[in-house]
């Protein structure tokens, strides 16, 4: 069983990589030139929070993208569901897994941060929205995608779950918010004051390590 577990993991490693620079050069034959970003799945749903138990697994699959797909922006998905003292930490190895298998050359993100969920339980409460995005920053990410951030209806034939979509999104279909709404936009006046000085810590961050 081991070896079979490593036979997928370097079939994937492999596979993924191709599969990207394949993707590159398809878009330049058209003239495509946008940034490509892979999102990498890392959390599981744990009880009532979402853990990082495989994320070094599913992370060491893209790490040879820096062979054939340099430039491609690799960002992991960060679902805490409750993020507490069980699972908080799980951000920090999170982000350290990206980092080791980035390219020097792109950012490091991460391409679904908990705004909102996949279903309405458990509840999100501010502190699940607030504490990843913090950690996120401090620990030397340079952008965040929010997973979920608006509610509304989608065209039928486009969603597995119906046309409905709410799913606890920060902005309700309705157009009324949530109390994590304040949250985010509370980090958001953060980085608008002291982002530029942030930036300098997260770059003395990356030399020390």
């Amino acid at each position: 069983n081991f070896l079979m577990c490593l036979d997928w993991a370097y079939f994937y490693r492999d596979y993924f990589s191709k599969y990207f620079s394949a993707l590159k050069n398809n878009l330049k034959g058209y003239r495509i030139n946008l940034p490509l970003a892979a999102n990498i799945p890392q959390f599981l749903d744990y009880d009532l929070c979402g853990r990082a138990y495989q994320g070094i697994t599913t992370t060491s699959m893209f790490r040879d993208f820096n062979l054939r797909a340099e430039d491609v922006i690799l960002g992991g998905a960060y679902q805490f569901r409750r993020c507490d003292f069980e699972n908080f930490h799980d951000v920090v190895a999170m982000n350290e897994t990206i980092k080791s298998i980035s390219s020097a050359y792109a950012p490091r993100i991460c391409a679904e941060m908990q705004f909102g969920g996949w279903q309405d339980r458990p509840r999100i409460y501010p502190k699940d929205v607030e504490l990843p995005i913090k950690l996120s920053i401090a620990h030397g990410l340079n952008g965040i995608n929010g997973y979920v951030f608006a509610g509304g209806k989608n065209l039928k034939g486009l969603a597995f779950r119906g046309t409905y979509n709410e799913w606890q999104a920060p902005i309700g279909s309705d157009g009324k918010t949530k109390p994590h709404l304040k949250a985010i936009a509370s980090v958001g006046l953060f980085l608008k004051a002291f982002g530029h000085l942030m930036e300098k810590t997260v770059n003395a961050y990356d030399d020390i390590s």
